[in-house]
């Protein structure tokens, strides 16, 4: 028996461990019993414990149900987008899992889905835990979401590098049938869309552009001759270069101070930049376009 392998195997699934883990390393059914009459165990799910002592994580529920339902299931929906790091989704009250078969699974507590098939292209390992990938993701999570949040999170997970355009559209013209709202991340994705978005106000902002009948930048691209600066928006004749002001990623005093260090290094490579805020995007549509028209007519 060995109580030190039990914490050190507990410690890489998020403080839980199975019974045949533990049968595995010479602790028997009665030694597990008195183990949770001490409360150094705590039975979560059947065949599955929570170790006392090893600090809770936020993935631990998750953790616990995929140890329950074994080497078929995978967190999925929003359990896999939190692991993803994809923070637009609401983190769901109670794990969300994927589990492949026909044999029907249940687990109190657990959001419990059904597929027909999870092929291993569309399962990632990330802290640890068996997880949907960025596309298979975005693919299952469509049906619950609006078309607008749905290009939201499309552009979050591009921008996160969670996907890639290519293959997250693959997997949504792969899996499109029977699949609402998953014609819309296909759509999206596809090559003759828009350019590659990394968030929302790139995407609005692209819209004022063709809304004014102005020529297309190109999205998220680095300068020529100067590969370490990319830029949100850049057009090569005249030159010109848009910064974009999200608030997510351009409110805080240290990140202003980025911003204008990057604005100087745009500068002294030779080219004419133009900064809009979300509120002059969405709120003064028209005034962007008029000084875009000016410094694309200078």
């Amino acid at each position: 028996m060995s109580m030190s392998a039990l914490l050190s195997a507990a410690t890489t699934t998020h403080g839980c461990v199975t019974t045949a883990q533990a049968n595995a390393l010479g602790i028997g059914e009665g030694k597990l019993r008195q183990l949770r009459r001490e409360g150094v165990l705590e039975t979560v799910h059947r065949g599955v414990h929570r170790v006392a002592g090893i600090p809770h994580t936020a993935h631990q529920p998750v953790a616990a149900a995929l140890l329950a339902l074994g080497d078929r299931a995978a967190a999925s929906h929003g359990s896999a987008a939190h692991l993803l790091g994809l923070e637009r989704v609401p983190r769901p009250l109670r794990p969300q899992l994927l589990v492949s078969g026909s044999h029907r699974s249940e687990l109190p507590g657990v959001d419990v889905r059904r597929t027909r098939t999870l092929p291993a292209k569309d399962v990632c390992v990330v802290e640890g835990l068996r997880c949907t990938t960025g596309a298979r993701t975005i693919i299952d999570l469509a049906a619950t979401l609006s078309a607008e949040d749905v290009i939201a999170l499309v552009d979050d997970a591009i921008c996160a590098r969670v996907t890639s355009r290519t293959w997250l559209h693959a997997r949504a013209t792969a899996l499109s049938v029977g699949r609402s709202g998953v014609r819309t991340v296909a759509r999206v994705t596809h090559t003759d869309a828009p350019g590659v978005f990394w968030s929302w106000l790139e995407r609005r902002f692209d819209q004022v552009v063709r809304a004014a009948a102005l020529p297309p930048p190109v999205f998220n691209t680095p300068l020529p001759g100067h590969p370490h600066i990319v830029v949100d928006a850049l057009w090569l004749d005249p030159p010109l270069v848009v910064e974009l002001d999200g608030l997510r990623f351009h409110g805080s005093p240290a990140q202003r101070r980025k911003d204008s260090a990057r604005a100087n290094e745009i500068a002294l490579a030779g080219y004419p930049l133009l900064r809009f805020t979300w509120q002059d995007v969405v709120g003064e549509p028209q005034r962007v376009a008029r000084e875009l028209r000016a410094a694309l007519h200078a």
